[in-house]
């Protein structure tokens, strides 16, 4: 019976060991193939983040985080909290319900007391969307000061060489004759015709004075005559594009204006002395706008731009001036291991990869 009872007992504990070993052998397989699980906070911020309604994200800071990620020398896998605006997204990032943040996020000095950031990876400017003003008219772009001031001195050019031209070449059988009206006509269509480059050829001057003095007027006259009308071309164009009723910041002192709750974008908006309407989103702004509640749309310039080419309006342009330039980065937890494995890699892909210039491209069309 004993050996029996001895027999038993051996096996049991033989099984439990085996056991053991199996699930620490598993265990250990795990912790060898497995992969690091990486929670990331996102807020919508269209080209940055931009959030589908199936709930998956994609973006220039989303791309640009896998890219480094891809990088790391542990296998991560990434799955991402979408935060409905920027202090909820603060919040999850404080409180720990993720590793990170990233969208579109200013670096600020206060924030800096409640986080660590990252290396910027992007510098951004506050914009303005504005009901377009009327289109100027082309007669009143034409004849300004400065467009007056160089057709004088076209005019003045032309007359003078004309005389000078004239003075040089008069005899009484050639191009340019004695008499000062007939002559001097004559000397004035010849410094159009040459200054315009388009020779015709009828008259020319045959004295070497003459023939030295055609030479400057060939090199100057060209140069003059090209400036005037690169100018003109330039206006002309200016006056066709759309503009913005609102030209910058200065103009809206004192007035109403939409900026998104809980941005930089409300401070900067009070410095300027401008009355800011808390609004959620930018389409939220843009209502309130053709409603004529606010004046103006404030928030950061590429996320304004995006918009308008997405959601196209005739009524609405972009003012040509920005202001208050700020800096996005990615937002940590104070000593966060991940600042240590990735800044290195960030700085690197800003300033020495090609794939930062191609990320520029897909998302703002040129890279910058």
């Amino acid at each position: 019976m004993e050996v029996i009872l001895y027999i038993y007992t051996s096996r049991y504990y033989t099984m439990k060991w085996i056991l053991i070993a199996c699930f620490m052998l598993v265990f250990c397989v795990a912790g060898v193939s497995g992969e690091s699980e990486l929670v990331v906070g996102v807020k919508d911020a269209e080209p940055f983040v931009i959030v589908a309604d199936n709930g998956s994200v994609s973006g220039f800071s989303i791309d640009l985080l896998e890219h480094m990620i891809a990088q790391l020398e542990e296998p991560v896998s990434v799955s991402y909290l979408v935060d409905p605006n920027l202090p909820t997204h603060l919040a999850s990032i404080r409180d720990g319900k993720v590793d990170f943040g990233i969208a579109a996020t200013t670096i600020t000095s206060e924030r800096l007391c409640s986080f660590d950031f990252s290396q910027p990876f992007y510098i951004s400017s506050l914009g303005i969307i504005a009901e377009k003003g009327r289109k100027p008219n082309l007669l009143s772009q034409i004849f300004t000061k400065e467009i007056m001031g160089i057709l004088l001195i076209v005019l003045i050019y032309i007359v003078t060489v004309g005389h000078i031209v004239w003075f040089i070449e008069r005899e009484e059988e050639g191009h340019f004759h004695t008499n000062y009206r007939k002559g001097v006509a004559t000397g004035i269509w010849w410094t159009i015709v040459t200054m315009s480059t388009v020779g015709y050829g009828d008259v020319y001057p045959k004295k070497p004075r003459g023939k030295a003095f055609a030479a400057f007027v060939i090199i100057s006259g060209i140069a003059i005559f090209g400036f005037a009308i690169a100018t003109l071309s330039s206006t002309m164009v200016v006056s066709q594009l759309p503009t913005s009723s609102i030209p910058g910041p200065d103009d809206l002192y004192g007035r109403p204006v939409a900026v998104i709750a809980g941005t930089e974008s409300v401070t900067l908006a009070e410095e300027r002395g401008m009355h800011p309407v808390l609004v959620e989103t930018i389409a939220e702004g843009i209502t309130l706008l053709k409603e004529r509640k606010v004046d103006a749309v404030v928030h950061d310039s590429p996320l304004l731009k995006y918009y308008l080419k997405n959601h196209p309006d005739s009524m609405l342009a972009l003012a040509p001036q920005t202001f208050e330039w700020f800096l996005y980065g990615i937002t940590y937890p104070k000593d966060s291991p991940w600042s240590e494995k990735l800044n290195p890699i960030l700085i690197k892909t800003i300033y020495e990869d090609e794939y930062n210039k191609e990320l520029h491209t897909k998302w703002f069309g040129v890279g910058e």
